[in-house]
Formats: C-alpha cells, structure tokens, sequence
C-alpha cells in the first residue's frame, strides 16, 4: 500500500502533474514506460483505480467493469496483465513492484523530492534540534 503514494508522487514530479488533482495522459505514459508488463494505457488507468483507488480508500482492491479479476501473489511479475473471454486478469507481486517502486526512486531521487508540491514537502530533519522541523503555515 504504502508503494503506491509513493509512486504517485515520483509520477506526479516526473510528468510536472504536480498537485493538479487530474492525473492526465502524460502519468499514464510514464507509468507504461516504468512498468511495460502493464501493456498499454487504457490498461494502467485500470490498474490505478483497482490497486491505487481501492487499496487507498477502502484498504481492498476496487471492482471494475472488464475486469475479472484482481489478485495479489508474490510469484507474479511486477505487475501481469492476463485476458480471457470474460475480460482482464491482473495479479501484483506486492514485493516485486515495491521493490521496483524502490528502485526508481533511488536512482531519480531529486525527482521523487518534489520541489515543485508546495502543498506536499517532504519532512527536514534537523541536525540541530533532532526533530523534524515541519511547520504548517
């Protein structure tokens, strides 16, 4: 659970979404490119409203129409997109894509830091004090 916000916010960052509550087609597009296994776009916005939205919202995975099922196993890739005659089939390996979620943002963690979400700054540590420095405005 806690990959998937932390994603968005590397995704928001990366496509210059920012704070803008639609997430748009660039997001989309750059998911795809992170996670190709996801086959094409229309297939990551599922995606995001069953794992993100459902996950998030009501801690289980959300329902949609087309979609058959939707799993969580740790022998799957990533991210698996399977279709049948009834409509799609996703399974997520929970380790897996956290570790890949992990991955990028080491490797682009300036990105992931959002300078650009004002509303959203990450918290400062300081080495004076020990503590976090945060103060809401």
């Amino acid at each position: 659970m806690v990959s998937l916000p932390l994603l968005e916010r590397y995704l928001r960052e990366k496509t210059r979404i920012f704070e803008n509550p639609k997430l748009g087609e660039r997001f989309y597009q750059e998911f795809l490119s992170l996670f190709p296994s996801a086959g094409n776009v229309d297939t990551v916005r599922a995606f995001w409203e069953i794992y993100r939205h459902g996950l998030l919202h009501q801690a289980a995975l959300k329902t949609k129409a087309g979609i058959i099922q939707a799993a969580l196993h740790n022998a799957a890739q990533d991210i698996e997109v399977g279709y049948d005659t009834k409509g799609s089939v996703f399974t997520v390996s929970p380790v897996k894509f956290s570790d890949r979620v992990i991955e990028i943002m080491e490797n682009d963690f300036r990105t992931y830091q959002g300078h650009s979400s004002a509303a959203h700054r990450l918290p400062q540590i300081s080495e004076a004090s020990g503590t976090s420095g945060y103060r809401s405005s």
